[in-house]
């Protein structure tokens, strides 16, 4: 894990530079001087920015509200191993496999076993990346987590989701052992942590136009007639080529969340990279975003969410709510639609043109490995509250009218987003 390690350090240190030329530059110059970013939702977690804008005089903060997607993790199911170890266990067996497929056997066998029985599991990078957080969190905020107070945490029932929100709260604990915790991951909460009604009534047709994408501007046939030795092969052995094509690619882009030192990036060109991300960034895209053919249903689910910060804020500001934070755990399918619902920058691009989607809406840019929106509440003396909204740790720009950014008048951030919720 080590290369990976080196270069996630690199990575988090030109971290300014990249938030500060990333307009200028192209997703190709992107993903040119770090493949990495080419797993799109794969991609583990940068902080955006860790400078905070003091608040205004006499502003202080004193709730916060959350919601964050699981940390880096596994390949979510195990088929995306078993298929690329059979494929090239079968091509060993059946002698057609070129030095390059030998060496690429060798390391699936390696990546496979310590894969194995951990499809979907939140990795060791995953729970650092949520302890990270909280801490920066409590360090930027810690007038909001003084001495004894409660935080409300909500987590949907997938495990790797409770064990990111228990590696959160165990970022907090750290700095303030005094903290209580409320955790819960029950199915009564699923209509606002997990709301994925519009998604599911579209995903026949968003995966289907998402795979006609993809295979047409990739050529699996190129990479198989280097590591068969034997032309045709594939498509005589192989029940589906793109298919085994697509788990190559996605296995080894997962790599670089989990904690084996082992890289098999060397088997795709660059361009076929790039091409690779740009067939799955067009996916989720159509699956989970605000495309042009079904994206008002499917930014819809994020409604109950966007309603539920809302009145849990109002709550806080009353003096009613009883916690000094809500935490909120879910999905990229989930905090994709709200960044789009909150018309964030860079998150709510529509067109049924897929080559100009993939200038101007980057999976790996709006919603990474623990992705997270914190809504950041402050008041004074004389009561009137702000709030300040943060993606994945960077402040923000709403379509709200402001004089002070990025701060946001609560009463004005209200009378904009309260009607998108009904």
């Amino acid at each position: 894990m080590l290369r990976f390690r080196l270069r996630n350090l690199a990575a988090a240190l030109l971290v300014s530079l990249f938030f500060v030329s990333a307009a200028a530059q192209s997703p190709r110059e992107e993903i040119a001087a770090d493949q990495l970013r080419a797993g799109g939702i794969y991609y583990t977690y940068h902080p955006a920015s860790l400078d905070v804008t003091p608040a205004p005089r006499g502003f202080k903060p004193f709730y916060i509200s959350h919601y964050g997607r699981h940390g880096s993790r596994w390949a979510a199911s195990d088929k995306s191993y078993a298929r690329v170890l059979a494929t090239m266990r079968t091509a060993a067996s059946d002698g057609v496999l070129t030095p390059l497929g030998e060496r690429l056997l060798a390391d699936v066998e390696l990546i496979c076993a310590h894969a194995e029985k951990h499809a979907g599991d939140l990795s060791p990078l995953g729970r650092q990346e949520h302890a990270a957080i909280a801490r920066r969190m409590y360090d930027n905020y810690p007038e909001v987590f003084r001495g004894a107070c409660d935080v409300d945490c909500h987590s949907t029932l997938v495990t790797r989701v409770i064990i990111s929100m228990v590696s959160f709260t165990d970022g907090l604990h750290e700095r303030n052992p005094k903290i209580r915790f409320r955790r819960d991951a029950t199915a009564a909460d699923s209509y606002f942590v997990f709301s994925v009604d519009g998604m599911n009534a579209a995903r026949a047709q968003t995966t289907r136009r998402a795979e006609e994408y993809r295979h047409s501007i990739n050529d699996p046939d190129a990479l198989f007639d280097r590591l068969f030795t034997e032309p045709g092969y594939a498509d005589r052995k192989m029940a589906d080529k793109y298919k085994v094509y697509d788990n190559l690619f996605s296995v080894a882009m997962i790599m670089q969340c989990v904690d084996l030192d082992v890289d098999i990036r060397y088997v795709f060109t660059d361009e076929e990279i790039y091409n690779m991300w740009r067939g799955y960034n067009i996916h989720r895209y159509l699956t989970y975003g605000p495309s042009a053919e079904w994206g008002d249903n499917i930014v819809a689910d994020a409604k109950p969410l966007l309603r539920n910060i809302i009145d849990n804020a109002d709550k806080a500001v009353a003096g009613e709510l009883g916690y000094a934070a809500t935490l909120r755990f879910g999905h990229d399918i989930n905090v994709i639609p709200l960044a789009a619902l909150l018309e964030l920058e860079g998150a709510t691009f529509r067109s049924d043109d897929y080559d100009a989607v993939c200038e101007n809406w980057i999976d790996y840019r709006v919603s990474p490995m623990a992705t997270n929106l914190q809504f950041i509440f402050f008041r004074n003396k004389a009561g009137e509250v702000l709030v300040k909204v943060l993606f994945s740790e960077k402040e923000c720009r709403l379509p709200v009218q402001t004089d002070m950014f990025p701060f946001y008048r609560w009463e004005d951030f209200k009378a904009y987003y309260e009607p998108k919720t009904l």
